[in-house]
């Protein structure tokens, strides 16, 4: 029996999604940072954001979905977790939270806090 170092926790598929991040710990927040994602599964996310994010932040993420509601309505997936791993350009995020949000306005959301999302996404929702 061998350890095959294999550290994720459920399958990850190979998505190229527009990403935005940026850290919150406790009230102060960081700018928004755009990015792209390697990876995405139903526990973590793998993204390049331009400059490393400290291992054990935690951090909020607005990730672009590929498909649209109704053919017309953009989805983006609300996130937040802590940054486990680093490896070259790539942040490795464990997700504690996610919700997927219908966009009925024109805009994608700029200031939406994933760490509040409830009760934005139920006001972007309705």
């Amino acid at each position: 029996m061998g350890d095959s170092g294999e550290r994720r926790l459920s399958w990850r598929y190979k998505v190229g999604l527009a990403i935005q991040v940026r850290v919150a710990e406790g009230r102060s927040v960081s700018k928004w940072r755009a990015g792209k994602t390697y990876d995405i599964s139903t526990k973590g996310i793998m993204f390049c954001c331009g400059r490393p994010l400290p291992v054990n932040a935690q951090v909020e993420m607005i990730i672009d979905w590929p498909a649209k509601h109704d053919d017309r309505y953009p989805i983006f997936l609300l996130a937040s977790g802590d940054v486990v791993r680093i490896r070259g350009k790539k942040i490795a995020v464990r997700m504690t939270f996610c919700r997927m949000v219908i966009e009925k306005a024109h805009a994608k959301p700029k200031v939406v806090q994933p760490m509040s999302a409830a009760a934005s996404a139920a006001n972007m929702s309705h």
